[in-house]
């Protein structure tokens, strides 16, 4: 039986691949039949130089000034990132350009529509500096 289905496998997969059947492969371009469309336009969106939209969406990404705790003074801080208007704020973040330790992250996230709020406290006489970061849409 199994020699059969062997032999009976074999005939089929050299039927498949003779001369005389046609291909299977796709036909290029070049022999496809050309296809008339008198009633196409042209896109009405404009592109740039980079064959981009020339009109969407802006991403604009700010950066505050360092805020400091000093721990004495400052014991807790707040950076804010103000989106320009007619934008909104989609993401932010921050960064501690200086004293990471004994700080904690008391707030990091959006406040309202444009506005991104980053607020730390120092633990101790802590010296800390940050910032925050925003994107905004427009």
């Amino acid at each position: 039986m199994r020699t059969a289905f062997l032999l009976l496998s074999a005939a089929s997969l050299l039927a498949a691949c003779s001369e005389s059947a046609d291909s299977t492969a796709p036909r290029s371009l070049a022999t496809k039949p050309a296809v008339a469309t008198p009633d196409a336009q042209a896109s009405a969106v404009s592109t740039s130089a980079a064959g981009k939209p020339a009109s969407g969406p802006t991403i604009t990404y700010l950066t505050s000034p360092i805020a400091n705790i000093d721990g004495v003074t400052f014991i807790s801080n707040v950076a804010y990132i103000t989106c320009p208007a007619g934008s909104t704020v989609v993401g932010g973040g921050y960064e501690f350009t200086y004293g990471v330790m004994n700080s904690r992250i008391g707030y990091n996230g959006p406040v309202g529509t444009n506005v991104w709020k980053v607020l730390v406290y120092g633990e101790g006489a802590s010296t800390v500096a940050f910032r925050a970061f925003g994107t905004c849409l427009s």
